[in-house]
Formats: structure tokens, sequence, C-alpha cells
């Protein structure tokens, strides 16, 4: 299989994967507290990084834009959860996330 065929299989089982993370994401915030699946979700990225980050230090200086990129990221996320939550039809849920793309030539 040549690289450029390759790339486009990978594309595709991307696009596939967050699919299915739109449509589970939606499920788990029907049954449980949005705040209790973003906790689990983030607890589990965690623990999966945790030993990637061992003997890891961020330099004091580069705190306030980690503070500042979290906070965006944190926006970010309740953007997608609130447009999850209150659409009826995962489509325009994901529209709605789109627009936050927009934003980022601003942020920067």
């Amino acid at each position: 299989m040549n690289r450029q065929r390759q790339a486009e299989l990978f594309l595709v089982i991307t696009t596939i994967i967050a699919a299915c993370g739109w449509i589970f994401s939606r499920e788990a915030i029907s049954g449980m507290p949005v705040f209790a699946f973003l906790g689990l979700r983030f607890l589990g990225a965690a623990l999966v990084l945790l030993p990637f980050c061992r003997g890891q230090r961020i330099a004091l200086a580069k705190l306030r834009q980690v503070f500042i990129s979290a906070l965006w990221m944190a926006l970010t996320l309740c953007l997608w959860i609130w447009s999850v939550s209150t659409t009826p039809s995962l489509g325009e849920g994901a529209f709605i996330m789109s627009l936050s793309m927009l934003f980022v030539p601003l942020v920067a």
C-alpha cells in the first residue's frame, strides 16, 4: 500500500473513531451528570499520560501560558458538551462545535 492510500485510510479510521466518540459522549451525558462525565474523562486521560510525564518540570515563566491555554481548552470543552447535550441531532452539535475552530486565529 502506497503512502497516499495509507494516509487516506488513517483519515477515514480517525473520522470513524471521532464519530463514535460523539455518539458515546451523547449517551454518557444522557445517563450521568455532565461534570461527572468530564471528571471521569480527564481522570482517565491523566492516568494514561502520567507515565510519560514522570520527571518533567514546567518552568515558572511558562505557567501563565499553560493556565491561559487551559482556560481556552475548558471553554471549548464546555461548548462541546453544551452542543452535544442541547441539540436534537449530533450533526447540529458538530456544527456548533466546529464554530469554536473559528476562534483559534483570534486567540493565537
